[in-house]
């Protein structure tokens, strides 16, 4: 302790100064420097788990957009196909409509034909038996009732045919 005196030490204040700093040194550690390692420790194992969670939320995101993509190009290959079949479906029932015309053209030709045909037939029947009267009423004129009455209609029909 001499060695104290000598520097010029009080030696016994030299000891309260430090048994205040070690007291000091354990209350600020009690009190100050535990509180904020915690609070310290706290906000990193926060600012980890967000971290964590914004890469989670990265990846997410990541994978929704290419599940987003991925449904897309689905979406876009599926459009294409029913477009594709629609166009097909058009084109066969174009092709079934023109061929529906085409029978129903051909359908009212043939009946139109077989019509006139008739009609054409019955004015020929209708034709024959007026030039029968005529040919009856110009006889009667021309020789004779008893002349016509003698000759037989159903000759004067049958040449009438052959003409």
């Amino acid at each position: 302790m001499e060695v104290f005196s000598s520097l010029g030490i009080d030696w016994k204040l030299l000891f309260a100064q430090l048994f205040n700093f070690l007291l000091l040194l354990g209350l600020l550690y009690k009190f100050l420097y535990n509180p904020v390692v915690k609070l310290l420790e706290s906000r990193e194992e926060k600012v980890r788990d967000s971290l964590n969670k914004a890469l989670e939320i990265d990846a997410r995101l990541q994978k929704l957009g290419e599940d987003e993509n991925k449904v897309l190009k689905d979406a876009q290959i599926e459009a294409e196909l029913i477009v594709s079949k629609g166009k097909g479906y058009a084109l066969e029932e174009s092709e079934r409509m023109r061929e529906k015309t085409r029978e129903d053209i051909t359908r009212l030709v043939t009946d139109a034909k077989s019509k006139i045909a008739g009609e054409k037939e019955e004015a020929f029947r209708e034709l024959k038996g007026e030039i029968a009267d005529l040919v009856i009423l110009a006889g009667a004129r021309a020789f004779g009732e008893d002349a016509v009455k003698k000759a037989d209609k159903h000759l004067i029909e049958e040449t009438i045919k052959m003409l």
